[in-house]
Formats: C-alpha cells, structure tokens, sequence
C-alpha cells in the first residue's frame, strides 16, 4: 500500500504543477470569472482530459487493474468550468480508461465520467462559493464521495468478485488520498489565485480612488488659495499703508481665510478661521468670506457687518460649525482704526514709538452659533509706522515635537523684534520663526497671518 501511495503521490504532483502553470494563463482565468467562450472552454476540456489520461498512464499496476489520480482532472474540471467542461473531461479519461483495458475496464470508465459531470453539476452556478471562493471542504468530501462510488462499482460488478476485494482494499486509501488530496491543494492554489486578484483589484481600486482624490484635492487647494486675494496691491495703488498675508492649510484644504478691498476713504480687512479643518471648513470659510464682502458693500461698520453674517449663518446651521473672525475698517488718511470680534484671537499692534501688544478687542460671540449675538465697534488711532497684525489660532497654537506651544507671547516677541519693517517682512519673519519653532512637528492646524503698515496720511 505505501508503495502505491508513493506512486500515486508522484502522480498527483505532476498533475498539480502542470494545473498551477495552466492557473497563471489568461484563458484559465476567464473561465474562472464566467467569462468563458467556447473555444476556452473547448480547451480546458482537452487540458483537464489529459491530465486524466495522464492519471491513469502514471497509476500502478495491481491485479490487472491501475491504481491511477484519473479522477483529478474530471473532478476539477466540473468544479471549475461547470457541467459540459466536466463532461467532457470525463469522456476523454473514460474513453482512454476503457480503451486500456482490464478487468475493471467499464466500471473505470463510467465512474471517470460521472465524476465530471456530478462535479459540475454540484458546483453550477456558483454553488459551494463564497466571494468566489470555492469550498474546498465541499470538493474534497465530493471527490470521496465519487471514488467511494467507484470502490462500490468494482465491488458489485467486477468478476471474480475475490480479485475485486482484493483491489478495492489495496488501492482504496492511496487512491482516495491522492485524487481528493489532489482536488483539494489545486483549490487551495485556486483560491490563493483569487486572493490574489481580489487583493490586486482592492489595491488598484484603492490607488485609483486615492489618486482621484488628492486630484480633486489639489483642485480644491487652487480653487481655495485663487479665492483669498494673492496680489497685494489695490487698485489704485495707495501710497498710505502697504499689506501682506499668508495662509498655509493643514490639509489640502482648510479653513483659515482673510481678505481685504478699498472702499472709498476705508481699507476693510478680516482674518477668521472655522470651527473644523477639511473639506467641511473649507466649504463654509468660502461662504463666509463672500458674506463679508458682501455686506460690506455699502460701506458698513465690522459690528454691523458681523451682525448680519451672523444671522446668515446661524439660520439652518445644523452641523454647529462657527467662525471666529476679526474684522476692521481703516480710514487710511486719517489713521482711524474701527474693529470689532467675533471670537477671534486678538491681533498684535506694533507702534513705532511705543510699546508692542495685544490689541484690546470688544466682546463678541463667535459667527453662526446665536443668530441674536450682539457686536459691538471699538476704534484706534494708528500713527505713522504703525502696524496691525492678525492672525489665527494656528500660529500661537503650533507646537514643537514635544508638544509645547509656541503661545501668544513668544509672538508678541518676534512682532516686537521686526521693528517698524514692511508688512511683508513681519508676515515672513513671523510665518519663519512658527515654521523653525514646529520644526519636525506635524501641522496641526491651519495658519494665516495678514499685517498692515500704515506710513501715514500721503505716504509720508
């Protein structure tokens, strides 16, 4: 027995190797999809039938009978490519079975074809398969089953009956084992293959759904960046103060904004920042900067201003987002500085001739959380090389790799040490000095800057 077990095992492997390489051509794996077409059925056919043949060429002879793997080829070949691919396999290795002979010649041959079609017709139409699995366990209880079938065949039929007990008990157990151990590990290489696939078409699927994405996403960052202003000098060109800002996003996207315009006598600048980062943020900064605009046009106080975003904000605000924001109207020949809050950071007031520090702000609620809030206006005078900077929380709140803050006083500091320099300058200094200080830290929150120099009634 272990000697036609070894046989049988050397048998099965050549049979298994050949049907791995038969597994990695196109074809095959048409067949395996349902996309099979005559010809590739055809083909499987003729393929699984030689290796049938081959099962029995190889097998062991015994008593005027073979020991063979025949049944390997018809039973895949009805597992996988349905009823007539079994079927056929099953003719091919019959028909070769009975033409070689013996005295188990027929009963050989009718169990080799009904092990293709019965194998076809129990895994049709995706039955035993789970996400296009095949039910190994279900396959390899099928090919006992048929060769169950088979020993029973010889048993009842074959003449003399003592010769067929005799093979029955010798060929039984390697038989079973290497045609069912042969079913099974070719399904095991069979599903490996569809792992595979899936995994391939997951990661391709993946790829192209994050490529799509950041392609939209850098959409989103040039539509974002082209709606705050980039050209900072207005038209006409004033002589009386200069201004400059930056915003660098966490994300692709954030929520962080400023804007500035000429009305008149009045420069009107703001700076706010959302209460989310993201698409979400970047969404309702966009809506928020154009009711800003808006309501300024006809040439308003920032309290009244803030008054009338809020209440467009705050009606149908489901999702809770707000805006904090700071606004201000500067009346560039005078040096008259109105402002007002909606929550936001106070800005930093660099005097020329005085001390640096934080701007006293009026009280405000942030925008869109009470469509009731209250602002109110408070005005200074800024004198010649004066400068205002505002900001968002994202630059007092950016953090080095420990952890540490670099907090509104160390930003008073480098605002002091930039002196009375051009608004560019004080935007880049301090816009360099958060970048050094965070520096092998992640951003953990978008960062915007804006700075106005005022150099007096004329330029003077």
């Amino acid at each position: 027995m272990i000697s036609i077990l070894i046989a049988l095992i050397n048998s099965m492997s050549v049979v298994i190797v050949a049907a791995y390489i038969l597994s990695r051509m196109k074809f095959f794996c048409d067949v395996v999809d349902g996309r099979s077409s005559a010809g590739n059925q055809a083909l499987l056919t003729l393929i699984f039938g030689l290796f049938s043949v081959y099962g029995t060429i190889s097998g062991f002879s015994i008593v005027g009978a073979v020991a063979n793997t025949r049944y390997i080829g018809p039973l895949l070949a009805g597992i996988i490519g349905g009823p007539l691919v079994g079927l056929g396999t099953g003719l091919i290795g019959g028909i070769h079975r009975y033409a070689s002979g013996g005295f188990t010649y027929v009963e050989s041959a009718i169990s080799t074809v009904v092990a293709g079609l019965v194998a076809g017709l129990v895994f049709n139409k995706g039955r035993f398969r789970r996400n296009g699995l095949i039910s190994i366990g279900a396959a390899g209880i099928l090919s006992v089953v048929i060769l169950i079938y088979h020993y029973g065949q010889i048993l009842v039929f074959c003449k003399p009956a003592d010769k067929a007990a005799i093979l029955v008990q010798s060929i039984a157990i390697p038989m079973t084992l290497s045609n069912a151990g042969g079913v099974v590990i070719f399904l095991y290489i069979i599903n490996n293959l569809f792992g595979e696939r899936r995994t391939k078409k997951e990661r391709d699927e993946y790829l192209q759904a994050k490529e799509r994405i950041e392609s939209e996403l850098r959409i989103a960052t040039d539509i974002q960046m082209s709606m705050v202003p980039r050209v900072f000098t207005v038209v006409p060109s004033r002589p009386e103060f200069d201004l400059f800002a930056t915003m660098v996003p966490a994300k692709e996207v954030g929520g962080d904004f400023y804007d500035f315009f000429v009305l008149g006598d009045h420069l009107f600048f703001s700076v706010g920042d959302v209460s989310d980062k993201g698409v979400p943020a970047a969404l309702l900064m966009a809506v928020t900067k154009t009711l800003l605009k808006s309501s300024a046009a006809h040439n308003p106080s920032p309290a009244d201003i803030f008054a009338k975003v809020n209440r467009e904000l705050s009606a149908n605000n489901e999702s809770m987002m707000f805006v904090t924001c700071f606004c201000a109207k500067f009346n560039y020949k005078t040096g008259e500085l109105t402002f007002s809050n909606a929550g936001h950071n106070p800005p930093i007031l660099i005097r020329r001739s005085g001390p640096t520090g934080l701007l006293g702000l009026p009280e405000g609620l942030v925008l869109g959380a009470m469509d009731n809030a209250k602002y109110r206006d408070e005005t200074v005078t800024l004198l010649p090389g004066d400068c205002i900077v505002a900001y968002t929380d994202g630059v007092t709140e950016a953090m080095d790799k420990d952890g540490r803050l670099f907090s509104t006083g160390r930003l008073i500091d480098v605002a002091r040490k930039s002196g009375a320099a051009a608004a560019r300058d004080i935007v880049e200094i301090i816009a360099a000095s958060v970048h050094d200080y965070a520096s092998g830290a992640a951003q953990s929150d978008d960062i915007t800057v804006l700075a106005m120099h005022y150099s007096g009634p004329e330029g003077q």
